[in-house]
């Protein structure tokens, strides 16, 4: 058992990676999403003390395993999907390893990165607004794992979150309002004083006359 992990950090813990990969379930293949919930399981069963951490040689397996399984599923044409499902691999064999608040944390930053990864799939308003409360999960996940009081209230992770998020609301705003107004970087004008090709593909009389009259860089 992990003595210094609390309960509802690790309920949290859950809750984030489970937000986290949502979104993802619409595409990824059955066994992926089995995996997720295998882990899950074996989490907390390690937690409860039913369970012992995975020895090498299992996790080596599971990995050889896991890499086969990607392979199969996906190619060339699939290798977005098939980079973001390694990436929900990784997260799902990495709550087997959960040894200390370092170990916790890496969970928690690979939830971040795969809230970002929705995005390679779904850019609208609701996609936005999932990934927001999804972040704040997350956030909240990591808070708890700082709070080792046994007797603290399962919400207050996210009161908490949500209160270190608020300032970052009206930015937000702005940004969603100005940053769409803004032509992309490609419409800038160039720099008018580079020197220009003398000849175009194609010449006709009086071409080469008025390129000798020209004043203009060459």
């Amino acid at each position: 058992m992990n003595s210094w992990l609390p309960r509802h950090a690790l309920i949290w813990q859950l809750v984030a990676i489970a937000a986290a990969t949502l979104p993802h379930l619409f595409w990824m293949p059955i066994w992926l999403a089995g995996l997720l919930i295998a882990a899950a399981i074996t989490r907390i069963q390690i937690y409860r003390g039913h369970w012992q951490f995975p020895h090498w040689v299992i996790k080596i397996a599971l990995i050889l395993l896991v890499l086969s399984a990607l392979v199969l599923s996906f190619n060339r044409s699939t290798l977005m999907s098939g980079t973001v499902a390694l990436l929900v691999s990784g997260l799902a064999l990495k709550m087997l390893e959960v040894h200390t608040r370092r170990d916790a944390l890496l969970l928690t930053y690979l939830s971040f990165f795969v809230i970002g990864t929705q995005f390679l799939f779904e850019q609208g308003i609701l996609a936005a607004i999932y990934a927001l409360v999804a972040s704040i999960l997350v956030l909240a996940s990591q808070i708890a794992l700082y709070d080792p009081r046994p007797k603290r209230l399962l919400y207050m992770p996210l009161i908490n979150s949500m209160k270190i998020l608020a300032p970052a609301v009206p930015l937000m705003l702005v940004l969603f309002l100005i940053i769409p107004r803004i032509g992309p970087l490609w419409t800038v004008p160039l720099d008018q004083t580079q020197a220009k090709t003398g000849l175009a593909e194609s010449v006709s009389p009086g071409d080469i006359s008025r390129l000798t009259r020209s004043g203009a860089l060459a």
